[in-house]
């Protein structure tokens, strides 16, 4: 018996999110609302050759721009539409086909064709994406706005984040929460937060589910670039013979003791021969 290959497992050559998509209703002869699929290779230095990337039902289709070898560290987009035939339910895989792979990876895909009347959720401005920029330890925030324009109400399902690095944003307020009703012609709002770390980059996915035609997937993308680390500055110091030298702050001075017996000698002998040159100071300058 062959093995199967685990979607996303630890140490897998590529990585892909989300891995389920809900379309909702999608009218009968026409088409749903793009969700997106990311598939990123997570090697920092190994390319990963990538077969094909298909569906297993002409009624989910796809479009893509990844190449036939993902380069290290690269990622790209895989676009899904469903365009049911006939009201009913339409469910299909979308396949990733690699040399890295023992199996083929899927990802489930599911939309219920309809011939009744429907709302296609949409967000407000048509957003494919998000950037969150910050620097050191400041979060960011950015808002969407979610629009029903009928003619049908909407109610709200789940509210996901799904990716490698969906722990580092947060939903931080929303009125578009599980089981609210939007009125045709309506609309709610999420607001979003990313929180930076030390890793300089970070990618998600945001989803949300309804009774009515699904809005777009919304890609998350977070940017926390750190800056240089400054060594500090080197303060100028009296030495053991008179000069100066310099010291990180807070640095202690293995010869300070012999210093201080040599100041007190050099005091005493300056009491002792009028005229001697003053001793040398030392500024910061």
């Amino acid at each position: 018996m062959g093995s199967v290959t685990r979607l996303n497992a630890a140490g897998a050559p590529l990585r892909m999110w989300p891995v389920t998509m809900d379309f909702g209703q999608a009218p009968a002869g026409g088409a749903s609302a793009t969700q997106s699929i990311r598939l990123a290779n997570p090697s920092s230095s190994q390319p990963v050759s990538v077969t094909s990337i298909t569906s297993t039902d002409a009624q989910v289709q796809l479009q893509h721009d990844c190449p036939a070898q993902l380069a290290p560290s690269a990622s790209c987009e895989i676009q899904v539409r469903a365009r049911p035939a006939v009201p009913g339910l339409v469910r299909a895989a979308v396949s990733v086909a690699s040399p890295a792979f023992a199996t083929p990876v899927h990802v489930a895909a599911a939309a219920v064709g309809t011939s009744a009347a429907m709302s296609q959720l949409g967000w407000l401005g048509n957003p494919t994406q998000l950037a969150f920029r910050t620097t050191g330890a400041a979060e960011a925030r950015q808002t969407l706005v979610l629009a029903n324009p009928g003619p049908m109400p909407a109610t709200l399902g789940l509210l996901s984040i799904a990716g490698p690095d969906a722990a580092r944003f947060r939903i931080d307020s929303t009125s578009c929460a599980q089981g609210v009703f939007v009125v045709a012609g309506t609309s709610c709002e999420i607001t979003l937060l990313y929180v930076p770390s030390l890793l300089p980059a970070a990618q998600a996915v945001l989803q949300l589910r309804s009774d009515q035609g699904n809005p777009p997937s919304v890609r998350l993308e977070g940017e926390s670039p750190a800056g240089p680390s400054q060594p500090p500055e080197a303060l100028p110091v009296a030495d053991s013979g008179g000069g100066c030298s310099t010291r990180p702050p807070g640095a202690k001075d293995p010869i300070l003791p012999l210093a201080l017996m040599a100041a007190a000698w050099a005091v005493l002998a300056r009491r002792r021969r009028p005229g001697a040159p003053p001793q040398q100071r030392c500024t910061g300058g």
